[in-house]
């Protein structure tokens, strides 16, 4: 009995220490993935960096459905929004059936915004499709397609929906990632009484 007593014994105090090391690995490694973290932020991300407010917009060549390649700035004759979707984004979809009904408020800090474009980052034939089903090519809004990924090298977009705000000089006043902008409120109609 004594025997096994020593062998159980000597086991859970190489159980402690074995434990106890992974445990400070693990720590360690904590500290590493918590300061790689803070200078990642401090940092900003690839967007801030390479399209801070204020600066001019660099120009990318684009797509058009016809298979032309254009200048993006060709097509920036007064402040808009640029609105940078993907096919397989749902609240890209949400964002464009939106923009098309007139219940986006494309940007809540400055309403005199009305012009948008929208650069898609995918296929064409898939861009064609989510166009079709968002009745976007029933609008006056022009539809890009990036199939050089110029947005994500030269601007640094790497999440859709993505939108960027253009003043009258062609310069960034700011960007909104996600669906950040305001609903327009609809009418509510008085309920028919039966």
């Amino acid at each position: 009995m004594s025997t096994l007593f020593w062998v159980s014994y000597v086991f859970l105090w190489l159980l402690l220490i074995i434990v106890s090391i992974v445990l400070l690995s693990v720590l360690r490694n904590l500290g590493v993935i918590y300061e790689s973290l803070g200078n990642t932020k401090s940092k900003g991300s690839a967007l801030d960096q390479k399209l801070p407010a204020g600066q001019q917009l660099p120009d990318i060549s684009l797509e058009q459905f016809n298979g032309t390649k254009t200048s993006l700035l060709d097509h920036i004759d007064d402040k808009l929004a640029i609105s940078i979707v993907s096919p397989s984004c749902g609240p890209c979809h949400t964002l464009l059936h939106d923009i098309v009904g007139g219940e986006w408020q494309i940007d809540p800090l400055d309403p005199s915004i009305k012009k948008s474009i929208i650069i898609s980052l995918g296929d064409v034939d898939l861009t064609k499709q989510m166009i079709d089903d968002t009745t976007v090519s029933s609008t006056d809004i022009p539809v890009f397609v990036d199939t050089e990924y110029n947005v994500t090298k030269t601007w640094g977009v790497r999440n859709t929906p993505t939108t960027i705000i253009i003043d009258n000089d062609q310069k960034i006043v700011r960007h909104v990632i996600g669906l950040e902008g305001e609903r327009i409120p609809q009418p509510v109609h008085a309920l028919s009484q039966s």
